[in-house]
């Protein structure tokens, strides 16, 4: 017998819906005590690798069905077998569901008289409106566009509607029954006729205004609709009311606030209990996603942000060339672009405003700046440069067996066939960035000690007058702490003499219990020190220590020997209205093999924690991020 090519065609179609429409399994026994599915929006093709790799995500979190709300094909024509080649396409791109899948027909589904007929042939007539139980709730999937209508139930469906809502009623307890009352059910359409211009399509609105109070008499929990590319939600009488979008056209992508982005919800059902997931576009990954040699390849590719230090324009205006160098560690040339940010309003000006660099093989290079600012009070305007890199990489957007299928064309166990394609980026230009910003250090200056310091917590003595004062500190948000701090310094051959005196109106309230082989002493009240010897922005040494002389050392998190006991001198005192500390740090303990010379310049900051303030941390030079974050420490000169 020969075979008519449009049979042929349908007998594909017919295999591969076999898995998806059909019927929920009968249940034996106990409903389950939970059900789950998803819900998908309008996809139309118009971002088939959006859908595509949606599709993926949807099977991971393996719900029990998925429904989806209509706009499945583009459609919207007459070719009867380009509509077949469509429902195909469509048929490929959820061949990675492994479990049942529910039509509801949308515009571009039905509304041509060939398309209406080719959608009856895929899913079958009784696709167009119809119901199903699953567990203790029910579903319901209506036709807004029924015989070639727009934006309609129709007295026809309508009378079925609530025939359906009588009759489920009816079989579990009647209208008002505790058993009604305990389940749920469940409306999906394409069009949102609720959420229409009531002027325009006054119409729409007011139909489903009369479908909304038959709603009302039947525990319907939520409706479903798709159609207009947006999200929205709304309750109404207890019903909640859902548009959804899953790839869809949109004027502006990604703008929340406006509903423009592309999503699906994951609805979990415990009798009346009723949790529902709006899941963004790429938020559900493979377990396999990242491998452990994937993540050390692209580790060398991380770009570090890091500040470009600057003179104070509040002092004079700057007109300097600054030189970038950029570092590329891989064995293959590396491209760098380097864009600058000018807030709106800055007087700062930067030329050029961008760049682009090809870095060779384990090498550097330099890029320069010209940066101009007159003379004053810099705000919140600094310019930000923006750098980045990109490496070629799998993105891990679906799990490797199904990677395996698109590339090579693997077959999966247990799957039917399908032609190995996918709009899904397997592959992506991955871009590594990072801000470096212009920075204005606070400054300290260090003197040579110039008379004997007895170390002994007791700051009396001459050779402190020395020393200048540091006495502007801030707190994580900005504002000056509620007790003040002065901080001196001194530096001779031997090492960096410190002192510092914190007010304290309640010293019965100051804390000191840390101990033992990990004092944690920053959760008592203390005493830090960063110290960056060389201005290298990178190593420091961490130095803490409580109110009673309770010490506590670290390097930067990484090496092995991170930790380590620094050997200094200090001593501590608690007085009537402050405590005090007063201490010299020789330069081999801050990773110094000699004495700074007379014009060197060190990073620095400093911290107290104050645990009776309701800002606890005081700061000299804020870090935005804890607390590694050497290339935000001021400066100290050494005179």
């Amino acid at each position: 017998m020969t075979i008519r090519p449009p049979l042929l065609a349908l007998m594909a179609l017919a295999c591969a819906c076999a898995r998806h429409g059909a019927p929920p399994p009968k249940t034996m026994g106990a409903a389950p005590a939970e059900i789950r599915f998803a819900v998908l929006g309008d996809s139309q093709f118009n971002f088939p690798g959006v859908f595509e790799r949606m599709v993926h995500e949807v099977n991971l979190l393996r719900p029990d069905f998925v429904i989806q709300v209509g706009d499945m094909i583009q459609g919207y024509q007459n070719d009867t077998e380009r509509l077949r080649a469509e429902w195909r396409r469509f048929f490929r791109q959820i061949a990675p569901l492994t479990m049942p899948f529910y039509p509801v027909p949308g515009n571009h589904d039905v509304i041509t008289p060939e398309s209406l007929q080719v959608y009856g042939e895929v899913w079958g007539t009784h696709r167009y409106h119809y119901s199903f139980d699953w567990g203790p709730a029910h579903f319901i999937a209506l036709d807004s566009f029924p015989d070639l209508q727009t934006d309609t139930i129709g007295l026809k469906q309508t009378v079925w509607l609530l025939g359906d809502l009588t009759r489920y009623a009816a079989a579990h307890g009647g209208l008002g029954s505790e058993e009604l009352k305990r389940r749920s059910i469940f409306v999906f359409l394409h069009s949102p006729m609720w959420a229409y211009d009531p002027v325009s399509q006054k119409d729409a609105v007011q139909e489903w205004e009369r479908i909304h109070r038959v709603l009302c008499r039947f525990p319907v929990r939520m409706v479903f609709a798709g159609h207009t590319h947006n999200y929205s939600w709304r309750e109404r009488d207890g019903i909640t009311y859902i548009v959804l979008n899953s790839s869809g056209f949109m004027n502006e992508l990604d703008s929340r606030p406006t509903g423009q982005f592309h999503e699906f919800i994951h609805v979990s059902v415990r009798g009346r209990d009723i949790r529902c997931a709006v899941i963004e576009d790429g938020s559900v990954l493979p377990i396999d996603t990242v491998s452990e040699k994937e993540r050390h390849l692209a580790a060398p590719y991380l770009l570090a942000d890091r500040t470009i230090r600057i003179p104070d324009p509040n002092l004079a205006a700057i007109s300097a060339g600054v030189s970038l160098e950029i570092s590329n560690s891989r064995p293959h040339g590396r491209t760098f672009a380097l864009d600058w940010e000018i807030p709106h309003g800055s007087r700062f000006e930067i030329t050029p405003r961008g760049q682009s660099v090809t870095v060779a093989a384990e090498s550097s290079a330099t890029v320069t700046f010209q940066i101009e600012a007159p003379r004053h009070v810099p705000g919140a305007d600094l310019p930000v440069c923006h750098v980045s890199s990109t490496l070629r990489t799998r993105t891990g957007a679906v799990p490797r067996d199904w990677e395996r299928h698109y590339r090579h064309g693997q077959w999966l166990a247990g799957r039917d066939p399908a032609a190995p394609v996918t709009a899904i980026a397997l592959d992506a230009d991955v871009p590594f960035t990072a801000a470096w910003t212009l920075f204005i250090p606070p400054t300290a200056r260090a003197a040579r000690r110039g008379g004997e310091i007895a170390i002994d917590g007791d700051l009396s003595d001459a050779a402190w007058r020395e020393a200048m004062p540091i006495t502007e500190f801030t707190t994580a948000e900005g504002v000056p702490p509620e007790t003040g701090l002065e901080v001196r310094f001194l530096w001779d051959s031997e090492g960096l003499w410190f002192c510092a005196q914190m007010e304290e109106p309640n010293p019965a309230g100051l804390r000191h219990s840390a101990g033992g082989d990990v004092p944690l002493v920053w959760g008592d009240d203390d005493f830090e020190l960063f110290i960056d010897a060389g201005l290298t922005q990178r190593r420091f040494h961490r130095l803490f220590e409580n109110c009673v002389g309770t010490r506590f050392s670290s390097r930067p998190i990484g090496p092995p020997d991170s930790r380590f006991r620094a050997e200094y001198e200090s001593a501590t005192v608690i007085g009537d209205d402050h405590w005090s500390i007063e201490g010299m740090i020789p330069w081999p303990q801050m990773g110094a093999e000699q004495p700074p010379a007379p014009g060197d310049q060190w990073g620095l900051n400093i911290w107290q924690h104050r645990q009776q303030s309701r800002q606890t941390l005081t700061q000299w030079s804020p870090m935005r991020n804890f607390p590694y974050e050497a290339n935000r420490f001021g400066v100290l000169f050494f005179e």
